[in-house]
């Protein structure tokens, strides 16, 4: 199903056109290892990374259509949906997550934590290598 596809590097973006056969790479971001924040303690990092992923997040909402969201159950979807959620009202989004018949890989109980919480609507799938189409399998 992968075969053929290629993976950009690490903070570059990727625009492609009809128009022109040969995408357009570039770099969007850099790392500026001279650069140094310096905060008096703790808690004012802690409340600068909230402000900065609420901003992120915020701008991210400009639309007048409801929110959908991946929700994996770790720490990094369910902090964006709690953000959406804050920021766009509770229920206002809806959530969409791979859950897994084997407990040692399935979030489900994570994922139901954030979905009351947020009182976003979930979606959810059992993904099955056997229901790929023949097409798909190796």
């Amino acid at each position: 199903m992968f075969e053929g596809v290629s993976s950009l590097p690490a903070a570059h973006a990727l625009l492609y056109t009809p128009h022109d056969p040969a995408p357009t790479i570039w770099r969007y971001w850099d790392l500026c290892p001279d650069k140094q924040i310096r905060m008096k303690n703790d808690n004012e990092y802690a409340e600068q990374l909230l402000a900065l992923l609420a901003d992120s997040v915020r701008i991210r909402l400009r639309s007048d259509v409801i929110v959908g969201s991946s929700l994996s159950g770790g720490l990094d979807s369910s902090t964006i949906v709690g953000l959406v959620a804050r920021i766009s009202g509770k229920g206002n989004q809806k959530t969409f997550s791979a859950r897994f018949d084997d407990a040692r890989y399935d979030e489900g109980k994570h994922i139901q934590r954030i979905v009351e919480w947020t009182g976003a609507e979930s979606h959810t799938v059992y993904p099955n290598p056997e229901q790929l189409p023949g097409k798909w399998r190796g």
